[in-house]
């Protein structure tokens, strides 16, 4: 049951930043909420279900975006590998935790897409892409996910993402 509240979960997300980002933007820059729901996920799942979650998430993203092919399940893996990586060596109920996690792992994320990009000759000058889209858009993506974290948190413990959650 769990994983089909989570595939809503990042259905209805993909939806939200697909229609809704382009009226929460802050300084042009627009939140991931997507990758914001891998890394939640990954740190709270670990390694296995943080990759698994990051791939579909990406995959989706691919299918509906329309960008090249494999950069958003590639970038999506990463960053749910890198999240999950985290969960059982760091304190889950620290908020400056959590904002961290995820700012390293959305970082992760756009420098992987930006790699990517950079091999197909479709990227920007690293300073510009680093200081102007990577930093503040992972700083965004973390100050978004400490707003999101507690309500998800509760979910996976006693909610309807728990392991025991039945319908």
């Amino acid at each position: 049951m769990r994983f089909f509240i989570l595939g809503v979960l990042m259905l209805l997300a993909l939806v939200i930043q697909v229609t809704l980002t382009e009226y929460i933007q802050v300084w042009g820059k627009k939140p991931d909420l997507v990758l914001i729901l891998i890394a939640i996920n990954g740190f709270l799942r670990g390694t296995r279900e943080g990759a698994f979650s990051g791939f579909a998430a990406g995959l989706l993203k691919d299918l509906i975006s329309g960008n090249l092919w494999g950069v958003g399940v590639v970038s999506g893996l990463a960053v749910g590998y890198a999240s999950g990586f985290a969960e059982s060596r760091l304190f889950k109920e620290n908020p400056v935790i959590v904002f961290g996690v995820i700012w390293l792992t959305s970082f992760l994320g756009q420098l992987v897409s930006y790699i990517l990009l950079s091999m197909t000759g479709l990227g920007l000058a690293p300073g510009i892409a680093a200081w102007q889209i990577i930093i503040p858009t992972s700083t965004y993506n973390a100050l978004l996910g400490i707003v999101f974290y507690g309500r998800y948190y509760r979910s996976v413990q006693k909610g309807l993402l728990s392991s025991e959650a039945k319908v």
